[in-house]
């Protein structure tokens, strides 16, 4: 039985369970099918081809995406599986490395690989995390391990609705100033390290908990509904054990754009084509969404009212603009 679901604007048919995503896609044309392939190897080294992406956390934690001769596309997560997908991008086999715990696989079928085809397709896609305040959306970008998670679980235990966790998806128009860019609904689940995994408690006791297969705990908080919000703000934050409030700064739009670039989903990409339509659209986003850098009190423990804060103080700065 296939998993027929939206994800990020996509509606995807996978035969991978996929528990981010947030709703059902019912009938129609999928804009991506997976399937599950044969287990491989795990002595593979890196795949040849045009080079798309690549990035390495380790000499054995890495990745390498590449364009094969025919067009399609060989993505190899080491030691995890890789995915082949094909040249239009509608599908995708994912084949795990043998003995790989498979929710490994399931968290980048949800993630990375979405990621993928949306970055190649020329969207606008950021290594971020968004909540839901009031209508309008409120997003933490940064690369991995700067408390984006974290904080988005503080402010959904303030009351605040989760749009999505790691990937951010926006839609970038091309009309007046005050067009805004909008957030598409993501990921269902907020994956905590961890050292701060007792935040879930914060969210209730009605709140899901699973363990995932790099060893974090996945909560489902209340999530937003509506798709497309507004995009309201971004900050890029830095977690600091000893503030006392947050104190952030409001980039101009050249700096604003630098630190965007910084935070894609999936860095190391090297495709011209979408690296330039990339640029495009986050040169919109910094020209009409205020962006925030600055220091965040942080924990463990975490202090109470974090998201009314961070709010109060970007209210302090545009009253005084």
């Amino acid at each position: 039985m296939t998993d027929h679901v939206v994800l990020y604007g996509l509606r995807i048919d996978s035969e991978i369970p996929l528990p981010q995503a947030r709703r059902a896609g019912g009938d129609g044309v999928a804009d991506l099918e997976v399937r599950w392939g044969p287990a491989m190897a795990t002595d593979l080294g890196r795949p040849q081809g045009e080079l798309v992406a690549e990035d390495a956390v380790s000499e054995t934690a890495w990745y390498r995406f590449v364009r094969r001769p025919d067009g399609s596309y060989h993505l190899r997560y080491a030691s995890v599986c890789d995915f082949l997908v094909t040249a239009d991008l509608g599908h995708a086999v994912a084949h795990p490395v043998a003995g790989v715990d498979l929710d490994l696989v399931s968290t980048l079928a949800a993630g990375a690989l979405p990621a993928f085809v949306l970055t190649l397709r020329g969207d606008a896609v950021l290594h971020a995390s968004a909540v839901d305040v009031g209508g309008r959306a409120v997003a933490f970008i940064g690369p991995s391990g700067t408390g984006k998670s974290t904080i988005a679980t503080l402010c959904c235990a303030q009351g605040a609705r989760l749009v999505t966790d790691d990937v951010l998806r926006l839609a970038v128009g091309q009309g007046t100033h005050d067009d805004r860019p909008r957030c598409y609904l993501g990921a269902a689940e907020l994956r905590l390290r961890r050292s701060v995994a007792e935040l879930g408690d914060s969210l209730g006791e009605e709140v899901a908990v699973r363990r995932t297969g790099d060893d974090r705990d996945a909560v489902t908080p209340v999530a937003a509904e509506e798709e497309l919000l507004p995009l309201d703000v971004i900050v890029i934050p830095q977690p600091d054990r000893d503030a006392a409030r947050p104190r952030l700064t409001r980039l101009d739009p050249v700096p604003a754009l630098l630190a965007l670039a910084a935070c894609p989903r999936l860095p190391g990409w090297t495709d011209p084509a979408s690296q330039a339509a990339q640029f495009q659209q986050l040169a919109v986003v910094a020209e009409r969404v205020p962006i925030y850098v600055g220091s965040v009190p942080w924990g463990p423990p975490f202090p109470a009212g974090i998201l009314d804060a961070l709010l109060a103080e970007i209210a302090h700065d545009r009253s005084s603009m």
